[in-house]
């Protein structure tokens, strides 16, 4: 396994680029989410020299007999690059707008979740077409749910309080691969 991510070290520092010029907009996915098992997908489009708008969409089916992940989120960001879009160094301001229903069988949480955060990045140019991008940032959330348990005969949800709170939370943790046209 080691050799192998050497190996692949190896071959991204040797066919990168210094530059991905002439690219207007890409398609990317967070690796991280997929790990989640939550589909994703964005498009970024190049609106200067040096910012770029992304807009991501992530979409969570799991529900099951036993456990709840199912939301749907997104997540438009504005993103300020040091070097030239798609290049480098970046900071980014990002809106979080989500739906969740998240729990087990015995409880359920249904809600939602809005905010905004800021982040760094980088983009590691792997070759012309394709770059790695790794952004961490952090935001401030507005949150809304209602608490769900099953009732004795297992027929319906019994509501067991409404709650909404603000949070300080991370509002991007992104692994991603790009494709530029």
């Amino acid at each position: 396994m080691k050799k192998q991510i050497l190996l692949l070290l190896t071959i991204i520092l040797v066919t990168s680029a210094d530059k991905a010029s002439a690219q207007m907009y890409g398609v990317s996915t967070n690796i991280l989410g997929w790990a989640t098992g939550t589909i994703n997908g964005a498009i970024e489009f190049k609106t200067s020299d040096k910012w770029s708008i992304e807009v991501p969409i992530y979409f969570n089916p799991i529900v099951t007999d036993n456990v709840s992940m199912l939301h749907i989120t997104t997540q438009p960001t504005l993103k300020y690059w040091y070097q030239s879009v798609f290049v480098g160094h970046y900071l980014s301001i990002s809106n979080t707008t989500s739906y969740f229903k998240f729990g087990r069988k015995e409880s359920m949480n249904k809600g939602f979740i809005v905010g905004a955060g800021v982040g760094y990045g980088y983009s590691f140019i792997i070759n012309k077409y394709i770059s790695l991008n790794i952004e961490a940032g952090v935001g401030a959330y507005y949150t809304r749910y209602d608490a769900y348990k099953k009732t004795l005969l297992d027929t319906e949800d019994e509501l067991i309080l409404t709650h909404s709170k603000i949070k300080i939370l991370p509002s991007r943790l992104v692994a991603g691969i790009t494709y530029y046209f």
